[in-house]
């Protein structure tokens, strides 16, 4: 985007780390994640939902919940259920039933889509 004389936002960094989901671009997601913060620029919400579904593809459960873990100390953020859900998809892609039980005792509501 610089190169076309644009400058990036949250919401491009956003769209681009979703954009990573579907064919597990995590790594991508974690320069990407890495470059915003080095802008200045907070991740929401949304950003660390698809930033953490991008591990899914490649069961890659570490990276999940240590972008899990860092959202509310980098970005001030507290966990919602959708990041929540997001985990849980990533664990249960990975066969980490027992993350999966912890993360359910630890979440206040969780949802159907937290039993998927």
């Amino acid at each position: 985007m610089p190169a076309v004389g644009i400058t990036p936002t949250e919401l491009s960094y956003t769209a681009t780390i979703t954009a990573c989901v579907p064919d597990g671009e995590f790594e991508l997601v974690i320069d990407l994640l890495e470059e915003m913060y080095s802008k200045g620029l907070k991740p929401t919400r949304v950003t660390y939902t698809n930033a953490i579904l991008s591990c899914r593809k490649q069961s890659n459960h570490g990276l999940a919940a240590s972008i899990f873990e860092e959202m509310p100390i980098k970005a001030g953020l507290s966990h919602t259920q959708e990041t929540c859900n997001a985990l849980l998809a990533v664990y249960a892609r990975s066969g980490q039933w027992r993350h999966s039980l912890e993360l359910i005792e630890l979440m206040n509501n969780p949802d159907i889509n937290s039993y998927e």
